[in-house]
């Protein structure tokens, strides 16, 4: 197995080119990629990281200085992959997975604000998909303060397809 790093890159001109910022995390075991990172209110950075050789469960990484340094990565507690985080109109975090285990579908936790502590349970959006080749779902908030998840999925594992579930995330 190689050792495996997560590293930031920024850019100042919307993609065109992209400098070195940080070392984010590495790991001799443990494989980090698809990470979806968002701001806090407080202005902390927060990456929500997939991995492989770590039992299916996804890590968080925290910066408290724009990116410039990050705690070390912890693990997240529970099964599902990729993440994908999203602000709510009310100041919490949505975060949206993939549940590639029996039964296949797709599953999202709501956090604090600044992304401490994960609220209530978690959210069964679909458990009805026919095999493990689903997910990379996306959110969004409405104009109605709902917030609607995009993702891939498939029945009796046949032709894939674009799905969404609303919430009213009240």
């Amino acid at each position: 197995l190689k050792h495996t790093v997560l590293e930031l890159l920024v850019s100042g001109d919307r993609g065109s080119t992209w400098t070195h910022r940080s070392h984010m995390a590495s790991d001799e075991k443990v494989v980090f990629n698809e990470t979806s990172l968002i701001e806090t209110a407080g202005g902390d950075l927060v990456a929500f990281v997939r991995t492989a050789n770590h039992d299916d469960q996804g890590v968080v990484i925290r910066s408290t200085d724009r990116g410039a340094t990050w705690e070390p990565w912890q693990d997240l507690g529970f099964i599902g992959h990729p993440h994908q985080a999203v602000h709510l109109p009310d100041g919490r975090v949505l975060v949206v997975y993939g549940y590639r285990h029996k039964p296949f579908g797709i599953r999202a936790r709501v956090m604090d604000g600044e992304c401490r502590e994960f609220l209530g349970d978690e959210l069964v959006l679909r458990d009805d998909a026919g095999s493990s080749d689903i997910g990379y779902p996306w959110a969004c908030v409405t104009a109605d303060g709902r917030a609607i998840v995009t993702y891939y999925l498939n029945h009796d594992d046949g032709t894939r397809f674009i799905g969404a579930t609303y919430l009213g995330m009240e």
